[in-house]
């Protein structure tokens, strides 16, 4: 053991152990500076991100076996298929708590007025107890809007069967007739 201690001390002595330190520093500062250059992995998206496309994908889902189930039985379209495109996501309000505060000094004597305001918005936050940490406290959730639908089916060359599709897939959702395309399918 007093080789090792003798060149321990000689380390130290000849200021050998600090440059090794220093340099494993500057080493470590510059391997966390090179990692802002590194992309991301898509797999570190957060919760949230991969909640909304998921919630999204389901209600595209959902609605387009709905919209298959309901034309199908419209006389003449015979087998369907339906297919839907949304504009945007699901979006997500979360309470607001505002906080405004105000001072105002006013003398008559030599006419001074001042006055000064100032107004701070906070999202609400609850603790969830199921271990996940704090979220923001969800109001409402607004579904995602239909930009398209296309409906193919073996009736859709009949002018009369695309007019009858059309009206049920404008009715139920609520879009304008330039927004649907009925085409006939094999």
């Amino acid at each position: 053991m007093n080789v090792d201690l003798k060149k321990a001390k000689e380390l130290f002595k000849g200021g050998m152990a600090q440059k090794i330190i220093i340099a494993a520093g500057l080493i470590g500062l510059g391997l966390i500076l090179l990692s802002e250059f590194w992309p991301s992995s898509p797999a570190k998206q957060t919760a949230a991100d991969t909640s909304s496309s998921d919630t999204a994908d389901a209600y595209v889902t959902a609605l387009e076996q709905k919209l298959t189930d309901a034309v199908s039985r419209i006389e003449g379209v015979g087998a369907c298929s339906v297919m839907v495109t949304l504009e945007n996501g699901v979006q997500y309000v979360y309470a607001n708590q505002q906080k405004i505060s105000g001072n105002s000094v006013e003398d008559s004597g030599s006419s001074k007025i001042s006055s000064s305001s100032s107004n701070e918005d906070s999202v609400v936050v609850v603790n969830s107890g199921s271990g996940q940490g704090s979220q923001g406290l969800l109001v409402t959730e607004i579904q995602p809007t239909v930009n398209g639908v296309v409906v193919v089916c073996s009736g859709g060359g009949d002018a009369d069967v695309q007019k009858r599709v059309t009206d049920a897939v404008t009715t139920v959702l609520g879009i304008t007739s330039r927004k649907v395309c009925v085409v006939q399918g094999n």
